[in-house]
């Protein structure tokens, strides 16, 4: 459950700081940061592209894919709705 929960912290970061700034240097930051952090607990993807691909490689199972994009869609949808009310 840590490794779902943290798929979601860091994508949850990443997409935030690159809404919220804008900055690249931000949002890299926040990628070294995401993954400094939470790099014990997860594969550390927090991107649906590299969870989509490291699936297809036959890297990761059927249902742990699911949960790595369900994590990392749903930070998206939390930002997107975080986004639209301020």
């Amino acid at each position: 459950m840590y490794e779902f929960t943290s798929e979601y912290l860091g994508t949850l970061l990443i997409i935030s700081t690159l809404a919220f700034t804008g900055n690249v240097l931000y949002v890299v930051a926040s990628i070294a940061f995401a993954i400094a952090l939470l790099g014990r607990m997860s594969a550390t993807h927090f991107n649906p592209a590299i969870t989509a691909w490291t699936w297809m490689a036959g890297k990761l199972p059927s249902n742990t894919a699911l949960m790595y994009l369900a994590a990392q869609f749903s930070a998206a949808v939390s930002v997107w709705i975080l986004s639209s009310l301020m």
